[in-house]
C-alpha cells in the first residue's frame, strides 16, 4: 500500500495511508482547524429540525448536531473528537 502526503496550509507534511485517515496520526494542529471550518460552514447550512438528529456516537454515547456544535464552538477535546469522528465516517 503506497502512502499518501497531505500538506496543510501551514506547509506541515502528513503521510497517511489512506486520505482523510487521520484518526490515529498526530497531525498538525491546522488539520484540525480545517475540520473544525468545514463544520463550522456546514452547520448554518443545515434546517433547524435536522440539528436536533444524532450524528455521531462518541463512547456510546449520542449525540445531535446542535451537541457537536456547542463542543467545537467551544474547542473542547470533546468536540476535537467528534471532529475526527465525523471527518472519518466523512460527513465533513
Amino acid at each position: 500500500m503506497s502512502a499518501n502526503y497531505v500538506t496543510c496550509k501551514c506547509g506541515n507534511m502528513v503521510i497517511v495511508k489512506k486520505p482523510h485517515d487521520f484518526s490515529k496520526l498526530p497531525y498538525p494542529s491546522c488539520l484540525a482547524k480545517d475540520l473544525r471550518s468545514k463544520f463550522l460552514s456546514i452547520y448554518p447550512n443545515l434546517p433547524i429540525p435536522e440539528r436536533s438528529q444524532v450524528i455521531v456516537i462518541i463512547d456510546d454515547e449520542p449525540y445531535s448536531w446542535n451537541v457537536v456544535y456547542n463542543e467545537v464552538k467551544a474547542n473542547t477535546e470533546l468536540g476535537k473528537a467528534m471532529l475526527e469522528k465525523m471527518n472519518k465516517m466523512e460527513l465533513i
